[in-house]
This record gives structure tokens, sequence and C-alpha cells, in this order.
């Protein structure tokens, strides 16, 4: 395909893409800014019903004390009249339920300190009024005189049917309230999802709008391509063909490559068959004076094993003994004049310690061994006398 053909394919497909993608980006913001704000008022709907209920929770348990105020006087007067121990059951179990109920009244009005504080004073009058109960029934005096209710105890019935009445009206108000708040949040949250809605759906439509251009397009890029892909399948067989000749001459290669290394594997191993094969004990060197490689027949002459010997200096196997005739000789050590000088010493009497400290009087042969015209080591040759 030419330069030209390729570059009118490309540019009007560029210019869709970029408006298909602005438009989804558009798309995607806008759904994000809906979710959002949905969630935010969501949260704010889901507050005001909590403080719906709440308010309304306080006011069903208000009424519920009320009840149960009421309940509770009027089976302790039947007690009394009628010496009914089924009404003083009922008696002391609304005097109950209003403790209850006052207690749960306590625990949801703690975050608002003014009716909180009603019902703190609403308990008070309420305990004082079971107290007063309790010790009529304790004295035994249950006459109607006894029971008959003092200005004081009118004075505390009459408080506590005003707090409740105060609380009552309170709550209501504050229900009502709320109940407003939560209609106005449920009308907010409803205009916000069904505008959201509307506006994506036209985003919708446009995009589907520049989708059908771009098949459109993609519809004649498909023909272009289809002539380019003619001359390229030319292309494309003339290139396997050379590849194919390439590979050809490839695994002739990696044939010569793998014989040469096997060939070079024998003889390595024909070198180790020939070393190994050797009586006297030959010990490779470094330039250090370490023990690096040695033959079989070293270990037998020494008494060490191969792996014990490897690493450790020369001088714990070798001792010259003919230092007499070494006078000439760099430091009487023809080892260490092999490493130093590159030079070969033939016929050096050496003691050959084994491993058990005896000494085996021998023959020492010593020859460098030189990588690009430098010592790299040495070859020693020794063989018991």
């Amino acid at each position: 395909m030419s330069d030209l053909a390729q570059n009118k394919i490309e540019q009007p497909k560029e210019n869709i893409e970029n408006r298909v993608l602005i438009g989804f980006l558009f798309f995607l913001l806008i759904l994000v800014i809906i979710v959002w704000t949905a969630i935010k008022n969501s949260k704010e709907l889901i507050q005001s019903i909590d403080w719906f209920y709440h308010t309304h929770s306080v006011l069903m348990t208000t009424e519920a004390t009320l009840r149960s105020l009421h309940e509770a006087e009027s089976f302790w007067k039947s007690y009394v009249k009628n010496n009914d121990t089924n009404a003083l059951v009922a008696c002391k179990k609304a005097f109950s339920e209003m403790s209850e109920s006052i207690d749960v009244a306590l625990n949801l009005t703690a975050d608002n300190p003014a009716e909180h504080t009603n019902f703190k004073r609403l308990e008070d009058l309420v305990n004082n009024r079971v107290k007063r109960v309790r010790d009529l029934m304790q004295s035994g005096n249950l006459s109607l005189e006894s029971i008959a209710l003092t200005k004081n105890d009118i004075d505390s019935l009459n408080e506590i049917k005003s707090i409740i009445v105060s609380i009552e009206n309170n709550e209501k108000a504050l229900l009502f309230d709320r109940h407003k708040t939560l209609n106005a949040r449920t009308d907010t949250t409803r205009r916000i999802l069904f505008s959201g809605l509307s506006l994506n759906l036209i985003l919708l439509v446009v995009l589907i709008w520049i989708i059908r251009v771009d098949l459109h397009f993609r519809r004649r890029a498909a023909e272009a391509l289809q002539a380019a892909n003619e001359s390229l399948e030319i292309k494309v067989q003339e290139r396997t063909a050379e590849l194919l000749a390439a590979k050809e001459r490839l695994e002739i290669e990696n044939i010569e490559t793998r014989w040469a290394h096997e060939s070079i594997k024998r003889l390595f191993h024909y070198d180790e068959l020939i070393i190994n094969s050797i009586g006297e004990g030959i010990f490779i060197v470094s330039r250090k004076g370490n023990i690096i490689r040695l033959n079989s027949s070293a270990p037998k002459l020494t008494g060490w094993t191969a792996s014990e010997l490897t690493g450790k200096s020369i001088k714990t196997v070798i001792k010259i003994s003919d230092t007499e005739k070494l006078q000439h000789v760099r430091d009487k050590d023809p080892i260490f004049a092999t490493i130093k000088d590159g030079v070969s010493f033939y016929g050096i009497s050496v003691e050959l310690i084994r491993k058990d400290g005896t000494e085996t009087p021998s023959i020492l042969s010593s020859h460098p061994i030189f990588a690009e015209g430098k010592v790299v080591g040495v070859v020693l040759v020794v063989r018991p006398k």
C-alpha cells in the first residue's frame, strides 16, 4: 500500500475515532457528575429518612409512655378497690413498660439536649410515682382514703402529662418539618435522575450517528485495503522464499557447528583419558601457587582426594629438597621461577608429602602454561624415585 493511500485512509479514521472518543469522554463525565450528585443527594435523602423515622420513633415512644401511665393508674385503682391480683400484675407491667419507654426515649434523644432534659425530668417523676405506689403496698394500708391523691400527687401527674404533651407537640412539629425536607429531597433526586437520563439519551443518539459514519468509512477503507493486500501478498511470498532459503543455510550451519562441538568434546575427553593414564602425578598450578587441577595418579601418590587438594597450595604436597643445586634459580624454587620467568625445569629432587605426613623422594619437572604470551599457570610432573 502506498503512503498516499495509507494517509487517505488513516486521516478520516483518526478524525472519527477522535470524535467518538470525545463523545464517550463527555458521556462518561456527565454520567460521573450525575452519579456523584445522585449519591450525594441519596445520602442526604437517607439521612432525612433516618431522621424522619427517628422522630416518629420518639413520638411513638412518648405516646406509649402516656398510655402506660393511664393504664398503671387505672389498674392500681382497680387493685385497691377490688383486691384483684391480676390488676396488680397489670399495674406493675404498665409501670415497667413506662420505664422501658422512657429509657428508649432517653437513648433516642441523646443528641437533642432539650428533649433529653424533658425525658430525664419525666423519668424522675415516674420513679417518684412508682416509689409512692410501692410505699403504699409495703405499708399494707390500702384504704381508699390512704390512696387518695394528694396535692403533690396531682401536681406530679399533671406535670407528667404536661411534659408528655409538650414532647408530643414538639416531635409532631419536627416530624412535619422533616417530612417536608424528605419530600423535597425526593423530588430533587427524581429531577436529577430524569435530567441525567434525558441528556445521556441525547448523547447516545449522537454517538450512534458518529458510529454510523465510522462504519461507512470503514467499508470504504476495506476496499482500499483489499487492493493493497493483493500487492502485499506477492511481497509476502517473495519474502517467504527468502526466509526458507535462509532457514536451510542456518540448518546447515547448525549441523556443522554441532559436529565441531562434538569433535571438541571428544578431543577433550581423549585428553582426559591420556592425562589420567599417565602413572606420574600431574598437578596444574595457578599463578598464586594453588592447585587447580590434577590427574587420577596424583591422589594415589599423596593419599589426598582430588577435592581435598583442589584449591590448596602446591607446598602442601611438594617440598624442594635439593636446594644446593638451585643456587642460580630465583628464590631456589623452580615452581616460582617457572611462574615468574616462564622457564622449564627437569629432574628436580623433591619430597612428595602424603596426607599422613610421610615423605616420598620424587623427581619434579616444571613447565609453564602460556596464554596470549603470558604465563597463566604451571604443569608439574612428579615421579617417585
